[in-house]
């Protein structure tokens, strides 16, 4: 059945839904299957493999922010409870918890174009996120935010004093050996085209495609980060690995998954999404299944129970922000699931 999965992105290639992917599924040691087809864009007609770079988009906040924050907790320079208030000079009228903006509780509303902002700086989006809290009300409800991770990313600068891309590769990208996973990426790499921008008349290429990082110099906790499929695997089997203390320490990285938070429409972990009610995943996987998907078009989904993660990288947004490919990832992680079951 392992063909089917290969044989399915190949028509949606051909029927104009995605220009390319890079597909692999794997374990905690190899890679069980791993597949790649189609071009970077209209205009570069470059294959993708598996040195393609796309632009991860969301998937920054499990990639990158949330191992940086699960560190600093292991480290106990950060408690899961404590209130955001404790590490920025500007408060908020309420107290929002560490855990609450990993897992989407914090009430925040799920994004705000600080880009049209004529003072555009991290203090002024602070204050921002500070003006548009004071007129929300909390609920028992998640509302998947870019604030949250935003937050997330200036608060890890803040207590180390370090920008949120050194951290990164110091904690992340540089152990694991991810030697092509970056913010501001160098331009002379292969990178999958995501949107066309009117202004400069051509695909974006090499430079973030969410405007809020892009107006944040390319680093933000919430989108900014650039990879491959070698390097995502490598993150992975990192996750699906036990007791490896040069990552996360195995009790980290359990927590983040075992945290839950559920409200009637879906639940979350630290940083990661259940297949629960909303089924990313497909209707194979089970509730407790966990991943995170990009806006680009990118997902990294994990079968705790068969110690397995699907990625699956495309760039669907080349044919526009309209272009849905949620039944596309579903039907991807259902070929997925048969062939594990064979």
């Amino acid at each position: 059945m392992v063909h089917q999965v290969i044989k399915y992105l190949d028509q949606c290639i051909e029927n104009r839904k995605i220009p390319g992917y890079a597909l692999a599924v794997v374990d905690s040691d190899q890679t069980i299957l791993e597949a790649y087809n189609g071009v970077n864009g209209e205009q570069d007609h470059t294959p993708i493999n598996i040195h393609t770079v796309f632009d991860l988009a969301s998937l920054t906040k499990v990639t990158a922010t949330l191992p940086v924050i699960l560190k600093l907790i292991e480290q106990e320079k950060i408690q899961l409870d404590d209130s955001i208030n404790n590490y920025f000079s500007f408060h908020f009228s309420r107290e929002i918890s560490v855990k609450e903006l990993l897992q989407h509780s914090s009430g925040l509303q799920a994004f705000y174009p600080f880009h049209h902002m004529s003072n555009f700086s991290k203090d002024a989006i602070i204050q921002k996120i500070i003006e548009l809290e004071s007129r929300t009300e909390t609920s028992n409800e998640i509302t998947y935010s870019d604030l949250n991770f935003i937050l997330l990313g200036l608060l890890a600068e803040n207590i180390t004093g370090k920008p949120l891309d050194v951290l990164a590769d110091k904690i992340i990208f540089e152990p694991l050996e991810m030697n092509h996973t970056c913010f501001n990426p160098s331009l002379n790499l292969s990178f999958a085209a995501t949107e066309w921008d009117s202004s400069s008349e051509q695909y974006i290429q090499g430079k973030v495609h969410d405007e809020n990082a892009r107006h944040m110099d390319g680093v933000a906790g919430h989108a900014g980060l650039f990879s491959t499929l070698t390097d995502m695997k490598k993150y992975a089997q990192a996750w699906l690995k036990q007791n490896d203390d040069d990552f996360l320490a195995e009790t980290t990285r359990q927590f983040s998954i075992e945290t839950k938070f559920v409200s009637s429409n879906q639940a979350r972990g630290l940083g990661w999404q259940f297949n629960k009610g909303v089924q990313i995943a497909g209707e194979q996987f089970s509730d407790w299944s966990f991943g995170h998907t990009g806006f680009t078009g990118t997902s990294i989904w994990f079968d705790d129970s068969r110690k397995k993660a699907v990625i699956l990288l495309t760039n669907r947004v080349h044919y526009g922000r309209e272009n849905s490919i949620a039944s596309l990832r579903k039907e991807v992680h259902n070929l997925v699931f048969d062939s594990l079951s064979n």
